[in-house]
């Protein structure tokens, strides 16, 4: 038996039938298309819509901000070209940015990241953070990593002397010598 529930001012929704059509969908921007007719044409909030489908509200508002995104790349979302993950990053650029997105073959999540960190951040703390990414640590590892076992040897080596003389020289400053 089909149940129909009355939500809010809403009457007559065949909810087994809804809760079917949105969870068998799978694609996150055909369920953003669901939710905004069902949003629009019924007048409901998220939070309703969320309670009736049986998922939290953060999710129906993830959904949604794929809508944001303009058309071509939100058909490129629709047909799969762009992961909807890459979406939800894309969507949170204005317009302008969005756009120079859309002729780009492969847009990754890597890409879009970049590009919603760029606009966000300013330009002082995008240079803090690649400062951070290049730390000394790194660049040491990266380094290092291009050794040859010799060299490695020779590297441990060193560092054992480095180790003794520091040693040394604590225990010279802890006694007074």
């Amino acid at each position: 038996m089909t149940e129909i529930r009355e939500i809010g001012t809403v009457k007559d929704i065949d909810v087994e039938n809804l809760k079917f059509r949105y969870h068998r969908s799978g694609n996150p921007a055909e369920e953003a298309l669901m939710l905004k007719e069902l949003m629009g044409d019924k007048k409901m909030s998220q939070r309703d819509v969320a309670k009736l489908l049986g998922v939290n509200q953060a999710h129906i508002s993830r959904r949604l901000k794929l809508l944001t995104l303009s058309d071509a790349l939100f058909q490129r979302v629709l047909k799969g070209e762009i992961k909807a993950r890459t979406g939800y990053q894309l969507a949170r650029l204005p317009a302008e940015k969005q756009a120079e997105f859309e002729g780009v073959k492969k847009v990754t999540m890597k890409a879009s990241e970049a590009a919603v960190r760029e606009f966000v951040l300013n330009e002082d703390v995008v240079n803090l953070i690649q400062e951070k990414e290049s730390s000394p640590e790194k660049r040491l590892r990266a380094f290092v990593s291009q050794l040859s076992t010799e060299e490695l040897l020779i590297l441990r080596a060193i560092l054992d002397e480095v180790e003794a003389e520091h040693s040394r020289q604590a225990y010279r400053s802890s006694t007074g010598r």
